[in-house]
């Protein structure tokens, strides 16, 4: 509580804890219940503090966690009640009732009733209990300003899954933006699921519905790096990347990149994010870092293009660079502008800082580099292959919570591979802060140089007590506090 890894928590990651049932430990209590451990006797114990009241309380809409089945007295998810006639589940008879009774309404109100849902749950993920929680969100405000990541955003599409026993898509919460659009995709998938007479969803060529089925991109991607083929697992990407179309300008692309506001407050400059190449990156994964600045500073984010379907890839270091400048400049909206870039993501920002001095005679405020890497050629983008594998095998394992893998992801991220050794990262006449992970993230102990540092020693070298994932996640917070400290210090 407060102390240790729970120290990085916010009031809503704690909130989301309380309401599962599982309180925080003081450090007496913790210190207490190590005592007890190693006087035991016993390989494997859980220290945990438990509300039973409202793990029963959570149960009765969401599946009881195997750990805890034993100590709730009437779990009712865990008891199937098969009904006679279709075989399903109480809860998926509660579903079908749901729907039942939307389905007797008007179109507007129907739509009004999903709203209400998605406005129920979505304050309920987030933290705002009550009668009056839904208030505190905005229907026409994006899940992105409204603190909504990776982790929440697969909570929100859970809960709304379960409770209309449809099956929206993995990225549904991000590509609808805001409640009102969840609503009405909710809608449509309703349309469809009744007109084919189930709630089902039937995945798209493109998309494995997060399943990973080994007969996907996605699955045999998963399946190649667990086995520990990583070269060939993104050797088979390069091979799917290289059928999709490119762009060489601006004009190529099919849709202009769109900024996502995150946050807003008087100071300046701006921060403008770029986002990770990664099949797991996006403009998401901004949402915890800038929600420090609420209130402070105006935030936002681009997404890379290539990483949609439908979308072009960058033909060239060139095309991506000139369409990253445009695409900031537009953002900026005439006002100074950091711009800030996490892992590789800080190589595209630090690319768009230099094509921005050198074609149009702009310099950035300034550039911060997040626990960036310099890639090279080698095997691993300048990593050691055992570093390499490992965030590979990391990566795919986070993948598992959140189901962001898809066909465009995986092959968007194959083709940054191939653009990222790419970028010469020349010095800039920008003042650039490099901030550090002081922890590894690798799964056991090597001597591979795990670290990143800055590449040219006029950069400000600050670190954060994080490690490669969660300097923008649960640690996010003293990473914010450390840009701000340098963006008001410096700039």
């Amino acid at each position: 509580a407060g102390e240790g890894m729970g120290g990085s928590l916010g009031a809503v990651d704690v909130d989301r804890m309380r309401g599962s049932g599982v309180h925080a430990l003081t450090a007496e209590e913790g210190l207490a219940l190590f005592d007890a451990a190693q006087l035991a006797g016993q390989a494997h114990l859980v220290p945990i503090k438990l509300d039973l009241k409202a793990l029963r309380s959570a149960a009765s809409s969401t599946e009881v966690p195997e750990l805890f089945r034993s100590l709730i007295r009437h779990p009712t998810t865990t008891r199937r009640t098969i009904n006679s006639t279709t075989g399903a589940t109480g809860a998926t008879d509660q579903a079908a009732a749901f729907r039942a009774e939307l389905g007797q309404l008007e179109p507007e109100k129907r739509e009004r009733a999903l709203l209400d849902l998605v406005l129920k749950t979505t304050a309920s993920v987030l933290g705002h209990h009550g009668p009056d929680g839904a208030d505190a969100i905005a229907s026409e405000r994006d899940f992105l300003e409204a603190g909504v990541d990776s982790l929440s955003a697969t909570e929100l599409r859970t809960a709304l899954n379960r409770a209309t026993g449809l099956g929206l898509p993995p990225m549904a919460v991000f590509d609808s933006k805001t409640p009102s659009g969840l609503a009405r995709t909710l809608s449509v998938l309703m349309d469809a699921a009744d007109q084919a007479g189930t709630g089902q969803r039937n995945p798209t060529p493109n998309d494995d519905g997060g399943t990973g089925s080994a007969d996907t991109v996605s699955g045999l991607f998963r399946a190649t790096v667990a086995a520990g083929e990583t070269t060939k697992a993104f050797d088979f990407l390069r091979a799917v990347a290289d059928l999709r179309p490119t762009f060489e300008t601006y004009e190529d692309l099919t849709a202009p990149l769109e900024p996502v506001k995150l946050a807003d407050g008087p100071a300046r400059p701006r921060l403008i994010c770029l986002s990770t190449p990664m099949a797991t990156g996006g403009v998401h994964q901004h949402a915890r870092f800038a929600a420090q600045f609420r209130d402070v500073r105006h935030v936002a984010t681009l997404p890379s293009p290539g990483f949609r379907e439908g979308e072009r890839l960058p033909g060239s270091v060139d095309a991506l660079t000139s369409v990253l400048a445009r695409s900031v400049l537009e953002a900026a909206q005439g006002e100074p502008f950091v711009l800030f870039g996490y892992s590789s993501g800080g190589v595209l920002a630090y690319g768009t800082a230099a094509w921005l001095e050198r074609e149009f005679g702009i310099p950035a405020a300034g550039v911060v580099l997040v626990d960036t890497y310099r890639v090279t050629q080698e095997a691993g983008g300048g990593m050691q292959a055992q570093v390499f594998q490992q965030m590979s095998a990391a990566m795919v394992a986070r993948d598992e919570e959140y189901s962001l893998f898809n066909t465009a992801g995986l092959s968007a991220m194959r083709a940054y591979f191939d653009l990222l050794p790419q970028f010469a990262l020349d010095e800039i006449a920008s003042p650039a802060l490099f901030v550090g992970a002081e922890r590894s993230f690798l799964a056991s102990e090597t001597s591979a140089p795990w670290q990143a540092r800055p590449w040219n020693p006029g950069h400000t070298y600050r670190s954060v007590s994080a490690d490669h994932f969660s300097i923008v996640e649960a640690d996010a917070k003293a990473t914010a506090a450390t840009v701000e400290e340098w963006i008001s210090g410096t700039l």
